[in-house]
């Protein structure tokens, strides 16, 4: 009997030893890569970085379907890189998970890594826990959607800011003009500044300050639209459709429409219906406050919209 129990004891023992052998011959470290693909420009996603809208994003709600993840704590210690975003979730369960994003400029292509290391307490926690390793997964794919579905959110809202009465200075410009409905409008405003520019360059005619716009009229759904850019002095250009034209300058109203073009027609809209018992004495005048041509944020662009008045 006595023989019996030592036997039981020194194969309890071995597997003892033989438990810790396994439990420390886990991995330490371990990695999960999800990518997502998005059609929306980058630098619109990397947007999130951004102390005004990390918040939201970073907020980690509790999730009934990853029980085991529920015992998030904070996050802390997030570091910026030139194309990446990482943080740090705690968790009461011997380690904290890193959650690490990737951009690139040249891509259409997100990546997101979750990685953890463990010391012994973790690994004995992980192998009790094998659901572990899907709740993970589980949380890579919804961190991925919850960033991707938020920005084509943030393309359809319209967003503007009311300015009221402003002053603007006697202009001289080069111009050429068209006619366009509302979903071509950007893309022929782009090219008549482009055709401007160029024969400026070609004349020596002096530009001053960034390209902007007239519309001597704003329907529904044509635009008549002057592609403008400002010059020093009256010019004879000798060409019939690009021709130089004079802004007397005066009061306006103003308004900031804030974001790509897509709602641009709203906040024309919200400007005219401001005009109130004010008259409109000159075509309306379009200021780009961020220049489109650079690789900015379509999110950040802000243009200014003005309506000249008597």
């Amino acid at each position: 009997m006595v023989h019996l129990i030592k036997s039981l004891l020194g194969l309890l023992f071995f597997l003892f030893l033989f438990g810790i052998l396994v439990i420390k011959h886990q991995p330490s470290s371990y990695k999960v890569n999800y990518k997502k693909e998005v059609n929306l420009p980058m630098v619109s996603y990397k947007g999130f970085q951004k102390k005004n809208l990390r918040p939201s994003f970073l907020n980690l709600k509790k999730d009934k379907e990853l029980p085991l993840l529920n015992n998030w704590l904070s996050n802390k210690n997030i570091g910026l890189g030139k194309d990446s975003l990482s943080l740090f979730i705690y968790t009461n369960n011997f380690f904290s998970i890193k959650e690490q994003w990737f951009f690139s400029a040249n891509e259409s292509e997100i990546g997101l890594i979750h990685s953890f290391e463990v010391d012994f307490l973790g690994k004995l926690y992980l192998l009790a826990n094998p659901s572990f390793f899907t709740e993970i997964k589980t949380l890579s794919k919804r961190r991925m959607l919850q960033l991707v579905d938020s920005i084509p959110k943030q393309y359809k809202q319209h967003r503007c800011e009311y300015i009221g009465q402003t002053e603007q200075a006697m202009t001289y410009y080069i111009m050429t003009e068209g006619k366009s409905n509302w979903d071509n409008l950007d893309k022929d405003i782009k090219i008549g500044h482009e055709q401007i520019i160029s024969f400026m360059n070609k004349k020596g005619i002096p530009t001053l300050n960034a390209p902007f716009v007239l519309y001597p009229s704003l329907g529904d759904k044509k635009i008549h639209w002057r592609a403008a850019v400002a010059t020093n002095r009256y010019h004879n250009t000798h060409n019939d459709k690009i021709k130089c034209r004079k802004y007397k300058g005066g009061k306006n109203i103003a308004l900031i429409h804030k974001g790509p073009p897509t709602h641009l027609k709203k906040s024309w809209d919200i400007l005219m219906d401001s005009l109130n018992s004010h008259t409109q004495a000159y075509p309306a005048i379009q200021l780009n406050k961020i220049d489109k041509l650079n690789k900015s944020n379509p999110l950040d662009w802000e243009t200014l919209l003005l309506l000249p008045i008597n």
